[in-house]
């Protein structure tokens, strides 16, 4: 799902090249705390992928027949509610005699962690409500006015500034609620004991924090004693791109959302999202999206 895409409109996934599970890119766009995506279909398949975002599903009319979290498959009732933790691997396959409606809600990762700093600590679950306590169906039932308000909102494909707005306080209080009620904290993996896909998971991760410093693959395989060769065939088996291509693809999105919303000079901004000098990155924004930076910029304002 790219950074350009409408963000509230009424759409599907994109997902990314193939790969065992494939891995998408969640940029956040224009500052806000999370994506809302309505859906209105009789069927659904979106292959089996994972992201480090949080990301709600709430299924306003119908079912989604085919819902798999971790290797658990539910199928949803109107007002259900299903939390896909950040990493977990996660797909659709659902078909309906009728209309199925339902609100993706994606909370991106590094807004959600400025947000909430313990998210790598937490789990969250929603998924049992017949074990729920007295505070998580009060806070459910939150949840689910919030959710459903959200669609209301969501189902316009041009919302104004207003819209966008309350959307963006609707977030706000959704994280709330689920942090309140459906937090529980985690025990970390040592890195040592991890299999190559949860590897691959802790390698990404520092990548993204990491992205805006001078980084090779060499460096990351050391940090991770790892071998160059085994780094450069898991990430591409894994993530579905070279390294390199993540590696670039992390700068260009954060280059994005600072020459949307800054006023820093497209040179300084090349420098801060990590590109080793100006003219790599105009040649790999054009590449991308086929304009220069300074000419998106200029488009978008």
């Amino acid at each position: 799902m790219g950074a350009s895409g409408a963000h509230f409109a009424i759409c599907r996934r994109g997902l990314l090249m193939p790969a065992p599970y494939r891995h998408e890119i969640i940029a956040a766009d224009n500052g806000t705390l999370a994506r809302f995506i309505f859906h209105a279909e009789n069927a659904s398949h979106v292959a089996p992928h994972w992201h480090k975002s949080l990301e709600i599903s709430y299924t306003l009319r119908g079912s989604i027949s085919g819902f798999t979290i971790n290797g658990k498959t539910y199928a949803t009732a109107p007002g259900q509610i299903l939390v896909v933790n950040p990493s977990e691997v996660h797909g659709v396959v659902s078909r309906s005699p009728e209309v199925t409606e339902a609100l993706t809600v994606i909370f991106p990762y590094q807004q959600l962690l400025n947000t909430i700093p313990e998210l790598d600590t937490l789990s969250f679950n929603a998924h049992s409500p017949l074990n729920f306590s007295r505070q998580q169906h009060k806070a459910y039932r939150k949840l689910q006015q919030l959710l459903k308000q959200a669609a209301m909102l969501t189902r316009r494909c041009a919302p104004d500034c207003g819209d966008t707005l309350l959307l963006n306080a609707l977030a706000y209080q959704i994280l709330y609620w689920l942090r309140r009620a459906f937090a529980h904290n985690k025990n970390k993996y040592l890195y040592q004991n991890a299999n190559p896909s949860e590897k691959m998971i802790r390698i990404t991760e520092w990548l993204d924090s990491h992205f805006h410093e001078r980084v090779s693959m060499a460096d990351v395989a050391s940090r991770f004693y790892l071998s160059e060769s085994w780094l450069a065939h898991r990430f591409r088996q894994n993530v579905g791109r070279t390294f390199h291509e993540y590696l670039v693809s992390l700068r260009l999105n954060a280059a994005m959302t600072l020459l949307f919303d800054s006023d820093l000079q497209v040179q300084t901004i090349a420098e801060r999202c990590g590109f080793p000098n100006f003219k790599s990155f105009v040649y790999y924004f054009k590449q991308a999206h086929g304009m220069t930076p300074l000419q998106y910029r200029k488009s978008r304002r």
